[in-house]
């Protein structure tokens, strides 16, 4: 078997075994390391850029950072697709550019603040339990909903019947 990248290989690798590791021998939820990979990535991603800006690394005349260029589907590549979807990914990918550049401080520590609750969750909740709470809570919510379209067909039914009476 030929790899055309043994070095990117070995990390996959590596980072597949490392979280199977966690996962089984430290009792490590699947939420929880989920969410400790983000923070960890946009805590880098954030030094990362303000370390640049210490280190004076861009122009004055640029002002704090520039952006990587805009983020932009073509329609012609996803024709088959609804124009606003095309709108939606644009605006997930800028967030995401956003986020990964520090552009904005204060976002920044909103998504880690949230990162750091869901790894709590995940410390509470293991995924399997996520999994039992999860499903049956779904399944309760549509039968709330068809209960509820139920009872508006109900009382539209009684409202027609009554008001042909009179």
């Amino acid at each position: 078997m030929r790899w055309r990248s043994l070095p990117r290989t070995g990390i996959v690798f590596g980072a597949g075994n490392a979280f199977f590791f966690l996962l089984n021998n430290y009792g490590y939820s699947l939420v929880q390391l989920v969410a400790y990979v983000a923070l960890l990535l946009l805590v880098a991603a954030t030094l990362l850029a303000f370390g640049q800006d210490m280190m004076g690394r861009q122009s004055a005349a640029q002002g704090r950072r520039s952006l990587a260029p805009q983020v932009v589907l073509t329609e012609e590549n996803v024709r088959a697709f609804v124009p606003s979807f095309v709108a939606l990914v644009n605006s997930g990918l800028n967030a995401v550019r956003q986020l990964l550049s520090a552009t904005d401080i204060l976002l920044n520590a909103k998504v880690s603040c949230v990162l750091v609750a869901t790894a709590l969750v995940g410390r509470i909740f293991t995924t399997v339990t996520l999994l039992h709470v999860g499903a049956p809570s779904l399944l309760l919510l549509f039968v709330l909903f068809v209960l509820f379209v139920l009872f508006v067909l109900f009382v539209l039914l009684h409202y027609l019947l009554h008001c042909s009476e009179a």
